[in-house]
This record gives C-alpha cells, structure tokens and sequence, in this order.
C-alpha cells in the first residue's frame, strides 16, 4: 500500500503540488497549527470562566 519512500500520499496525489501539501513536513505543520489554535482557544475559554467566577 505504501509507495517506496513510505509515504501513502504518493498512491493518492499525483501531481507535485498535491504531494508538497500531503508532504510529511507540511502534515506536521498543520497539525501544529490545529494544536496551537486548540491551546489559544482553551486560554481564551479558561480567562472568561475566570472572569465570570470574579465578577
């Protein structure tokens, strides 16, 4: 199922740009980017439930 390099994404984009959006660095980035907005978005929650406890 995997190509000779390792990688899945070479069996289902066939075309350069489509392998350098599916390529294992940009993966890593976007899913960094998801865990970064999912710790900014808990700090944002966190702070008001804060604030409401307060006020």
């Amino acid at each position: 199922m995997l190509d000779s390099s390792g990688r899945l994404t070479g069996l289902i984009c066939g075309t350069q740009p489509m392998n350098d959006i599916w390529s294992p660095r940009a993966t890593l980035q976007r899913m960094l980017d998801v865990e970064a907005a999912l710790a900014r978005a808990f700090a944002e929650r966190r702070g008001r439930d804060r604030s409401d406890l307060q006020g």
